[in-house]
Formats: structure tokens, sequence, C-alpha cells
């Protein structure tokens, strides 16, 4: 809130501005430069029409489940390849981009291990989704029939576009609206609801970034950024059948070029408590941990 100055003090503030001039013009001239503000950065993705970005990404996922005071330890590892290609920019900016699995190697471990996951009917197919500047993705189209067999609940049950559907903010940090400086934290709130049919999960995150640094990757300069992220999750109960509360925290390290707009390397550690209730099933309690590391290689 602003506060209204008597004439008096405004004299006083006004002499104080003039001796600190003065002291920045003397400090420059002896100096030989300019003192200005800090160093900022504003990030935005960029995906240039024809222009193809290739990650080598790893995956690994724990999931510890409770159930009538059972308990069960499942979870999985992945690493492939991916190609991401701007075909076009669409509204407010957003990119528009053909992805292609050029390879995949999956496996699951836990109570599931020894059960084969079958990525055939996804490697190599492109399909297209749509991403914000900052990193909302959105709009896929081309990938109905492009399946993943994952060894339980039937064949192909899980789209080739899985992984960028659900944990695309994984992949790709949301990035923030404002400017961010070195060693300045900003913070934001965001809330969105991602459709996983056939409920409705809905988000509440609050986001801290900060610059640490610059840093060189494979001949590109980058800022090393960290986010800090912690929200909750939940479906209401008119979304549909299945009830989801949780809480979740996960610590993001990435480098970013900022020039072209392109993530260079990034990890990711998430941690989640959750309880599942589906109508008189009983509720089963768990906890995931999900680790996420990629490296942009061309």
């Amino acid at each position: 809130m602003m506060k209204h100055i008597r004439h008096r003090g405004t004299r006083l503030f006004c002499l104080a501005v003039l001796i600190l001039s003065a002291a920045a013009a003397i400090t420059a001239e002896e100096t030989g430069r300019v003192q200005t503000d800090p160093e900022s950065w504003k990030l935005t993705y960029r995906f240039l029409p024809g222009r193809t970005l290739t990650y080598n990404a790893e995956f690994d996922q724990t999931v510890t489940g409770e159930f009538n005071g059972e308990t069960t330890d499942i979870g999985g590892t992945a690493r492939g390849l991916f190609s991401l290609t701007g075909t076009g920019t669409g509204e407010e900016g957003a990119s528009r981009i053909t992805v292609v699995i050029d390879s995949l190697a999956a496996e699951h471990n836990g109570s599931l291990a020894g059960r084969s996951i079958d990525a055939g009917g996804a490697v190599g197919k492109p399909f297209s989704m749509t991403m914000t500047p900052r990193g909302t993705i959105s709009g896929f189209s081309g990938d109905d029939t492009l399946r993943t067999g994952m060894g339980f609940n039937g064949p192909g049950r899980f789209l080739a576009s899985h992984f960028f559907r659900y944990y695309g903010g994984d992949f790709f940090p949301l990035l923030p609206e404002n400017p961010l400086r070195e060693g300045e934290p900003y913070t934001t709130e965001e809330t969105y609801v991602m459709d996983v049919s056939p409920v409705e999960m809905h988000f509440a995150v609050a986001y801290t970034y900060t610059v640490t640094g610059k840093e060189v990757i494979d001949g590109i300069e980058c800022l090393k950024i960290n986010m800090h992220s912690k929200g909750t999750i939940d479906t209401p109960a008119e979304s549909g059948p299945v009830r989801l509360e949780g809480d979740f925290e996960a610590e993001t390290l990435f480098w970013f070029d900022v020039e072209r707009g392109v993530i260079v390397r990034c990890s990711y550690d998430q941690f989640m408590e959750a309880s599942m209730s589906r109508q008189d099933r009983g509720v089963i309690s768990y906890s995931i941990e999900n680790r996420i590391t990629y490296t942009l290689i061309q």
C-alpha cells in the first residue's frame, strides 16, 4: 500500500535521492561503468517448425500399496529415446509438436517382476500434441491406436502418449510467468484438472523457482534452475466412481538454454502419499516414488 508523504518528508526523500545519485555517478566514473539492475531471464519453450530435439530419457517408479493389512511393492523402469519436432504455432504462441518414441526398453519389478512390457506398438510411430510457451501439454492426436502392452490388465492398455499425458509436467517443468533473477526465489501457485478416465484429478501446486547460476552443458550455456513443488491431489465425489486423495512433493533440477527455449538436461524426483477408494471395495493406501532424468542428445 502506498503511503502519503508530507512535504517535508518529500524534500528529505529528494535530497537523499540526489546524494545517492551523486554517489552512484562518482562510483561509475571511478569504475568506468554504470551500475545496472541484476540480470533477469524470461523462460519460454520454443519449438521452431522443422527443428527436431532428441532426448535420452530414464524413468523409474516404485509403488508401495497397502490393502486389507497386506503390503505390495510394484514398480518399473523404462529407458529410451524420444524426438520432438515443431510443426507450427497455434493460439497464444502454443507450439504444435510431432512426437516419436524412437526406442523404448521397459520392465517391471517388485511383485510384477517377470511380466513383459511390449512397446512394439508404439516405437517409431508419430503422434502430435500441443505445448504452451510455459509448458502446458494438451491437444493429443494420432495416438489412439499406438498402445503399449504392460503385461497386466489386458494387452495394449496404455497409449504411446501415456507418459506425456500424465507425466508431461515432469518431462517439461512448468515455467514461471515472471522473469527470474539469480539467487532470488520466485513462488507461484497453480491449479489444474487432469482428465484420467473415468475420473477427473484436481491438482493444487505451489512452485518455487531459484536460478542457482550458469553452466555449460555440451557446449551450450544454460541457466541452472531448481524447482521445488508441493501440492495436493483429489478427485471430487461427483467426478466418478474412484476417489483419490493425496499429497506430493518434488524436487526438479533443470538446465535451460534461454536463447533457444530448450531444456538441455533435467532430473526430477517426486514422492507421493495417497489413498484410493472405489465404491465398496475398500481403501488402498500407497506411496509412489518417481525419478525421471533426460538429456538432449541432438
